[in-house]
């Protein structure tokens, strides 16, 4: 899915026989859809095709198909079609659908402009087998003299590739072995660089007896003499006289 719509390519095989006469070719189908989700929660939308691009030298005539469907009510699809064959020669085809719970498909149309016009009907049969989603769906119209045409097919759609449990194991192994590369880079690197701390941190009392021994000791204030009272002047001097 593209963000602009849905692109989609069909490679077919055809082969006719009429009497003696047969011939049978290659051909591709380019196509394109696109919802138009301004009509929500309506379904809508509009496509255009190129059918029956030639790859072989038996040439099929080459349709370019302009159409589109709206969703009337729930369930009930109503499409159109505007088809030009070789790029001229318009041609319409009209047709209504009907779904039943996702399952059953009632389809009928009515083609105009054709050589052999007229009503045709179908019908298609959803079922899914396991993970896969599969649809039968057949169809009938009118074909003038030969009677009725029918068409028969089956398409299947698988879902997309799961990766196994071993690739998963080995992805885990895989970042796994990334992160312990990484773990042992970063050891090698911090044991290439240079160690400047000292082995061994010395404890706290250690660090203050060192402090304080660096420290130098405080002055102490000298002790000033003490002043002589006039009464110890006057025993002095009696003292030196008496001697």
């Amino acid at each position: 899915m593209f963000d602009f719509g849905y692109v989609g390519i069909n490679a077919k095989y055809a082969r006719s026989k009429l009497e003696d006469y047969s011939y049978s070719a290659l051909g591709i189908d380019i196509g394109y859809l696109k919802e138009m989700t301004f009509l929500a929660p309506k379904k809508s939308y509009i496509g255009a095709s190129i059918k029956n691009i030639g790859v072989s030298d038996v040439r099929m005539p080459m349709d370019l198909v302009l159409g589109s469907c709206l969703e009337v009510i729930s369930d009930l699809m109503l499409a159109g079609d505007l088809v030009l064959q070789d790029v001229k020669d318009p041609k319409f085809n009209l047709g209504i659908e009907y779904n039943i719970n996702n399952m059953i498909y009632l389809r009928a149309g009515y083609k105009i402009g054709y050589d052999v016009a007229g009503f045709g009907a179908g019908i298609g049969l959803n079922q899914k087998l396991g993970s896969i989603k599969s649809s039968l769906n057949y169809a009938f119209a009118p074909n003038g003299d030969f009677g009725l045409n029918h068409y028969v097919g089956i398409n299947l759609q698988f879902p997309p590739a799961q990766p196994k449990e071993e690739d998963n194991k080995l992805k885990i192994k895989t970042e796994e072995d990334k992160e312990e590369t990484i773990k042992e880079t970063i050891k090698g690197l911090e044991e290439d660089l240079p160690d400047d701390r000292p082995d061994s941190q010395p404890e706290d009392s250690e660090i203050k007896s060192e402090v304080k021994s660096d420290e130098e000791p405080e002055e102490q204030p000298e002790k000033q003499p003490e002043e002589e009272s006039d009464e110890d002047l006057l025993q002095s001097l009696e003292d030196e006289v008496v001697e």
